[in-house]
């Protein structure tokens, strides 16, 4: 059984099976023809990263990446669009809804298999970083440790989080997590406590 599962979006029939065959090689494949049975798809399982055309009857990609950005158990994944719109404003809209890349046909299946395996080894090496990361010893007490460490899975969570949104920033990161609120509150505790201490030193 392959590690990583990649989900197809696309119409044109012939391409679809091309690229389900030369992906299938690597990875678990999923297929769709157009956006609504892609969401459809997602109800049930959830791939690791998505490939999507975007001419497409039904639902294009621009509106099916919209609705998957938006969706709480679909908006980390990583998003590849393909496509033969190779426009400077289709670009820019692409761009625009943050996808991890922007591929146009006709295009060689083994650079997008390099595409695929890069976005994939990058999101892998964030989680293993994130998991393995060790908050570093302060002089303060357990109980302020434990509530950092509690912080440090909320952002780390919220950094994989919006990842694929590629908009990872300080202000977003406070709001996933209420940083400024724990951090004003420690900042307040800790300086009640010093205070105490030196009032009976």
């Amino acid at each position: 059984m392959q590690e990583h599962t990649l989900l197809i979006v696309e119409d044109e029939v012939i391409l679809r099976r091309m690229l389900s065959y030369k992906l299938s090689k690597s990875y678990e494949v999923l297929t769709a023809a157009d956006g609504v049975e892609a969401l459809a798809l997602l109800d049930e399982q959830t791939p690791d990263l998505i490939l999507c055309d975007v001419m497409m009857p039904n639902m294009d990609g621009f509106t099916f990446r919209k609705k998957v950005s938006v969706r709480p158990d679909t908006r980390s994944i990583p998003f590849i669009f393909l496509t033969a719109k190779s426009d400077d404003l289709s670009r820019k809209q692409g761009e625009a809804l943050s996808v991890d890349a922007y591929i146009t046909k006709p295009f060689d299946v083994d650079n997008i298999l390099e595409r695929i395996r890069g976005i994939l080894n990058r999101v892998e090496s964030i989680r293993q970083n994130i998991q393995h990361a060790k908050p570093r010893e302060f002089h303060i007490p357990m109980g302020y440790i434990g509530r950092g460490a509690a912080l440090l899975r909320t952002f780390g969570d919220t950094l994989l989080d919006r990842y694929a949104d590629r908009a990872v920033n300080v202000r977003l990161i406070q709001e996933g997590t209420h940083m400024s609120l724990v951090v004003e509150s420690m900042e307040g505790e800790l300086l009640e406590r010093f205070d105490h201490d030196l009032a009976e030193s």
